[in-house]
């Protein structure tokens, strides 16, 4: 099952979901190490579920840019490209991003 990043809606389910699978969180996380990306290795456990507020999204967005140069695959930079997505979408409402763990 993957990590999914997500804006929930009023009745707390997920709304706007990106998943990230295991394979892809274990690449992601060893570069993210590499780089010192801290908001990124927030997400460092991939059983754990997390929350980037609203005020941390900003910096949230420069470190997902900072991963995308060191995408080694496709799937890499799709996801990291969706997950920006999410982010400015997030940014957009004042919401709060949530990785959850299934």
């Amino acid at each position: 099952m993957p990590l999914d990043f997500a804006i929930l809606s009023n009745d707390g389910t997920p709304n706007q979901t990106v998943p990230l699978s295991m394979e892809l969180h274990d690449e992601l996380m060893s570069n993210a190490r590499e780089l010192k990306l801290y908001r990124i290795l927030k997400f460092h456990d991939y059983f754990e579920d997390v929350d980037t507020s609203p005020i941390e999204l900003a910096g949230l967005q420069q470190e997902i840019l900072s991963l995308q140069r060191t995408a080694s695959t496709r799937q890499a930079l799709r996801f990291l490209l969706e997950l920006y997505r999410l982010t400015e979408l997030a940014v957009g409402q004042g919401q709060t991003i949530y990785a959850i763990a299934d």
